[in-house]
């Protein structure tokens, strides 16, 4: 068995806590060619924001994970793959 992400060469991290450029869609982002998305910020995390790029990235054919970084970066949507912990390791 292996992780869905053993053949991932390339992730887009979006924070919802900031805006896409002028012009830019979660859909141009999604078309990237980017295997996955990690949602997730550290400041101005809301639970409204969270949802709110889930939903509108969700909608397309790219597997889209939570980074949490608090409690209200922790939502539950139809679409969202699952959430990827950051760990650090020091010798």
């Amino acid at each position: 068995m292996s992780a869905p992400w053993s053949g991932w060469d390339h992730i887009v991290k979006i924070d919802p806590d900031k805006t896409l450029p002028e012009g830019e869609t979660f859909e141009d982002v999604c078309a990237t060619g980017t295997d996955a998305l990690e949602i997730g910020g550290t400041t101005g995390m809301t639970e409204a924001k969270m949802a709110r790029v889930v939903e509108a990235t969700a909608a397309h054919d790219i597997p889209v994970y939570i980074e949490p970084s608090n409690v209200a970066s922790v939502v539950h949507r139809t679409g969202l793959d699952g959430y990827l912990i950051p760990v650090v390791l020091n010798a």
